[in-house]
């Protein structure tokens, strides 16, 4: 404790802080904050199970179901307003928000069809993002965003463009979070989020469009025309170019001309073959904004998925296996052919310098 009021006085006298040493409060260990949290959802679900027995009769109302979902959501931003270091009381308000949102959404099932409910919706959880802090119910408000508006979009050929932009979307947040370092607080969970739903919505649109068309609910439903899918998957590989091509400027007084023709060169040559084994596109635009921007987990999303994608296309019985084995080796080995040079390239600069 002398050891660091002596740091801190040094600190001070030379100008580096300000004001009193802040108290040495160590956090709870993490066995305890996971009792506490598991507490919280457990006094949480057990209220709401002694509200449901006994109002039971209630919950088949949709007036009731609106009241007490809208009285429920109120109280969790009334707990979640401000950061506490409690568990119980932050894992208690996320179990009421949760509870009271899928009650409001029981409330106005007769209006799932319309898109300006969805709308609304989304604004709803816009204003909840920005008011609870809690991280994890940011990432879930910031899903139901998204959610809301491709269910809003139901109708209309975006539906099967969400995915493309989506993309731009993900891209746009990850460039330049250097302008919103203020903000991480909001904005990590919502580039999660972000992210997640992209993989979501691209494999279902592109695995089975029929399965989403199910979940959406909807009477009449936007039809995935070709058209509409060869435009997404064009829009994803101008993010794709864009991105690349955006991160390869930043870095190109690090890089010769014939670097960066080469690195070019691969970027377009990672579009192409996306045309034939579709999401790879999606799967290198993490990969590389996850080590463009230090995020491990977005790397690790990208690779994961990468493997994902291409042995969907190998399985794919559509298309001859002779096909797919041209295809994935010529990829391969470009790759190769491409690593060796740039490793050539880069001797070569070393030894020119």
């Amino acid at each position: 404790m002398n050891d660091g009021r002596e740091l801190w006085e040094r600190l001070r006298a030379a100008g580096v802080v300000q004001g009193e040493m802040p108290s040495e409060e160590r956090p709870a260990p993490w066995y305890v904050r996971a009792v506490q949290g598991l507490s919280g959802w457990l006094a949480a679900v057990c209220l709401l199970i002694f509200l449901g027995t006994l109002f039971h009769d209630l919950f088949r109302q949709s007036g009731s179901l609106l009241a007490l979902g809208g009285l429920l959501t109120a109280l969790a931003a009334a707990l979640l307003h401000r950061p506490s270091g409690s568990d119980f009381r932050a894992q208690f308000g996320l179990v009421f928000s949760l509870a009271g949102q899928v009650m409001l959404l029981g409330g106005f099932k007769d209006y799932w069809d319309t898109s300006v409910f969805w709308l609304l919706w989304a604004g709803l959880q816009v204003v909840l993002v920005l008011r609870i802090p809690l991280p994890v119910h940011r990432f879930i408000s910031a899903m139901a965003v998204i959610y809301a508006l491709t269910f809003a979009s139901a109708h209309t050929p975006l539906l099967w463009l969400v995915s493309g932009c989506l993309s731009a979307a993900l891209a746009w947040v990850m460039l330049t979070e250097n302008h919103r370092m203020a903000k991480a607080a909001i904005w990590s969970p919502v580039t999660a989020a972000i992210a997640i739903a992209l993989l979501q919505t691209y494999g279902l649109a592109l695995l089975g469009p029929t399965l989403l068309a199910e979940m959406l609910r909807h009477q009449e439903v936007q039809p995935p025309t070709v058209f509409l899918r060869n435009l997404n998957e064009a829009l994803v590989a101008l993010v794709w170019m864009g991105t690349a091509g955006w991160l390869l400027h930043q870095r190109a007084a690090m890089m010769s001309a014939r670097m960066r023709g080469l690195a070019w060169a691969g970027i377009v040559a990672v579009a192409l073959w996306s045309t034939q084994a579709q999401g790879l596109t999606v799967a290198w635009l993490m990969l590389v904004l996850g080590f463009a921007r230090s995020n491990p987990v977005l790397a690790g999303l990208g690779t994961t998925v990468f493997w994902g994608f291409l042995f969907r296309y190998y399985y794919l019985m559509q298309t001859p296996l002779l096909t797919k084995s041209a295809i994935l080796g010529g990829g391969g080995l470009v790759f190769l052919l491409a690593y060796a040079v740039l490793h050539w390239l880069g001797r070569e600069d070393e030894r020119h310098a």
